[in-house]
């Protein structure tokens, strides 16, 4: 069975995970950033606003808005291995406004799983770019724009 381990790390003023836990439990918290992560391995069961229960199977990209209370944990003995990104409400506002070639409001995400195995494999992709210290700021910021630009279309 794998260990549970966590790395976190900044890329400008968005930060990043990548973790596997096995019986490790969020206790209910909110984030004012985004949370859009992609679930690699097993199944993290979230629980938003104390009430709705999800269960996150691996290949599902995971979107927790600004403020949502919510908690997190394994849904079996197995746990679940996750990269997540946090992304400021600002930046996810900016690639809206650029799509549309107007100012908008931030834009919420209506349902907090994703089933699009496109979007995953870009969202994996970009997150482990970021993680390259060899990746080079302009294809960083690329990845990433380009990335957050498939989501919020």
């Amino acid at each position: 069975m794998a260990r549970e381990h966590a790395t976190f790390w900044h890329y400008n003023d968005m930060g990043l995970l990548r973790a596997t836990y096995i019986e490790h439990v969020f206790s209910p918290h909110a984030h004012e950033e985004f949370e859009i992560g992609i679930i690699e391995n097993g199944v993290q069961t979230d629980l938003h606003h104390g009430r709705t229960r999800m269960n996150m199977p691996a290949g599902c990209i995971a979107v927790v808005n600004p403020g949502t209370l919510h908690i997190g944990h394994a849904a079996n003995r197995e746990g679940w291995t996750y990269r997540m990104f946090y992304p400021p409400p600002a930046l996810v506002q900016r690639v809206a406004s650029e799509i549309e070639g107007r100012n908008r409001a931030v834009p919420l995400f209506p349902t907090p799983i994703i089933y699009d195995r496109a979007l995953f494999y870009l969202l994996q992709l970009t997150h482990r770019i970021l993680e390259d210290p060899l990746s080079s700021s302009l294809m960083c910021d690329s990845y990433l724009t380009w990335a957050l630009t498939f989501l919020v279309m």
